[in-house]
């Protein structure tokens, strides 16, 4: 797929600096037009399939520890998450990795 290259964030990149308040719009653009913050799951680049269904789970907006993670794991990065329970963290993992093998 050729958006994830395109929008992987740069190395060290922490989303979860910028509050609520800040992204209310969509996707805000940070210091430079490359680096987009994703707000919800529609606008990581995962397949159509993986879309509907974390749309038909009711998952639409991403969590602060999703939104620092997901696009990392996207590119192949390795990455350790740690926050507190209820943060989003399995699916943080488990997105990427429903990815790979779709693909």
């Amino acid at each position: 797929m050729k958006r994830i290259p395109n929008e992987v964030p740069p190395c060290g990149t922490l989303y979860y600096k910028f509050d609520d308040q800040n992204l209310q719009s969509g996707v805000i653009s940070t210091t430079n037009d490359k680096n987009l913050i994703k707000i919800r799951f529609s606008d990581l680049p995962v397949s159509k399939a993986t879309t509907q269904g974390l749309y038909k789970a009711s998952f639409h907006k991403m969590t602060e520890t999703q939104r620092a993670s997901i696009p990392h794991a996207l590119a192949g990065r390795d990455m350790v998450v740690c926050a507190r329970t209820g943060s989003g963290k399995t699916l943080s993992y488990l997105i990427p990795v429903v990815e790979a093998l779709y693909r």
